[in-house]
C-alpha cells in the first residue's frame, strides 16, 4: 500500500498538470482570439485605403472626398451643385489620405469637404483645371482574393 505522502505528491502533480495544461489552453485561446482581431484590422484598413482621394471642382470650390467608386460618386455629387462639377484630380489612398489633404487645405475649408479654390490649393491644382479620365471601381480586397 503506497505511502501517504506518496498518494499527497501524485495527487499534487496531477493538479499542477491540470493547472498548467488549463494555462496552456487559455493562451492559446487568447492567442487565436488576438491572431482574428489584428486579421480583422489588418483587412479593415486595407480596405479603408484601397480607393482614391478625388478633387472636385464646381465654379471656385473644391471637395476633397473618398471613394472607391469615382464614376459613381461624381454621378451622385453632380446632382447636388447647380454649378457644372468635374474631377480635376485623383490620388490613391483612403480615409487617411483624405485626411491628410483635409489638414493641409484646412485654411481655404467653406463647408464640410468643400474648399475655396485659392492659395496654395489653387497652387497645388493649377495644372488641373479640365476633366480628367475617371479610373474604375476599385475591387474589395476579398473579390482580389477570389481572382
Amino acid at each position: 500500500m503506497p505511502s501517504t505522502y506518496f498518494q499527497e505528491r501524485m495527487a499534487q502533480i496531477d493538479a499542477e498538470r491540470m493547472a498548467n495544461a488549463a494555462a496552456r489552453e487559455a493562451a492559446s485561446r487568447a492567442r487565436a482570439k488576438a491572431e482574428l482581431a489584428e486579421a480583422a484590422r489588418l483587412r479593415k484598413r486595407a480596405e479603408q485605403e484601397h480607393g482614391y482621394v478625388y478633387f472636385m471642382r464646381s465654379g471656385n470650390v473644391v471637395k476633397i472626398g473618398f471613394s472607391t467608386n469615382p464614376r459613381g460618386r461624381v454621378k451622385s455629387l453632380r446632382t447636388a451643385r447647380p454649378e457644372a462639377s468635374f474631377i480635376c484630380k485623383i490620388v490613391k489612398g483612403g480615409p487617411a489620405t483624405e485626411r491628410k489633404f483635409h489638414e493641409r487645405f484646412a485654411a481655404y475649408r467653406q463647408a464640410g469637404e468643400w474648399f475655396d479654390l485659392s492659395g496654395d490649393l489653387a497652387r497645388y491644382l493649377e495644372r488641373c483645371i479640365h476633366p480628367i479620365e475617371l479610373p474604375e471601381k476599385v475591387k474589395s480586397s476579398e473579390e482580389d482574393i477570389r481572382l
